[in-house]
């Protein structure tokens, strides 16, 4: 299980077994949302509006990809990663092996939270 450490631009890997931490990544600015999916670990970093990949194997962590607006929530799968920007109201696309953006999709009222399903990514505003 992993989680994001807004104050110090960290995130924890933590043993579900007993609950201590068993590992820590430096990310970006304010990591705000965390989602695990094949292609490795993403983040969402609020405070430089950026996107990076972990690997969970290695605990590294990619070069920050920025993503514009405040970033609020990720959701991941085999062909996307998907952000939403509470600032300027979009969800965005990104490759998740080669990080080049795709669709932006104008969303409106602050999304925050999203989620994917097999054919649909649902946003929360």
């Amino acid at each position: 299980m992993w989680v994001v450490n807004f104050g110090d631009g960290t995130v924890s890997r933590i043993n579900a077994r007993t609950n201590m931490p068993v590992q820590r990544v430096v990310v970006g600015n304010q990591p705000v949302a965390i989602a695990s999916g094949p292609s490795g670990v993403w983040v969402a970093n609020r405070g430089d509006a950026t996107v990076q990949r972990i690997d969970p194997a290695t605990g590294r962590a990619d070069k920050a990809v920025e993503v514009g607006g405040s970033p609020s929530g990720i959701a991941v799968d085999a062909t996307a990663v998907w952000v939403c920007s509470d600032t300027d109201g979009t969800v965005s696309e990104f490759d998740p092996v080669t990080l080049q953006p795709g669709k932006s999709i104008l969303v409106g009222g602050g999304p925050r939270g999203i989620d994917l399903t097999r054919d649909d990514v649902w946003v929360a505003s």
